[in-house]
């Protein structure tokens, strides 16, 4: 069962971008950037790649 856990969110100037934690009992945990709520990017193996990327896309917008 893979359990979710909000990590960090990110503010961008119309939307909010959260960075979530997935875990399950095998394998390593994988992030995943949402989006207002509704999935937009992901997996990555790195807490900070997922950061990064919701950085640069709250950038984008202004």
């Amino acid at each position: 069962m893979a359990d979710q856990q909000l990590r960090e969110t990110v503010n961008g100037k119309y939307s909010r971008f959260d960075v979530f934690e997935q875990t399950s009992l095998l394998g390593s945990p994988k992030y995943y950037v949402k989006k207002n709520g509704k999935p937009h990017r992901g997996s990555f193996s790195r807490f900070d790649d997922a950061v990064d990327a919701a950085r640069e896309e709250a950038r984008k917008e202004g």
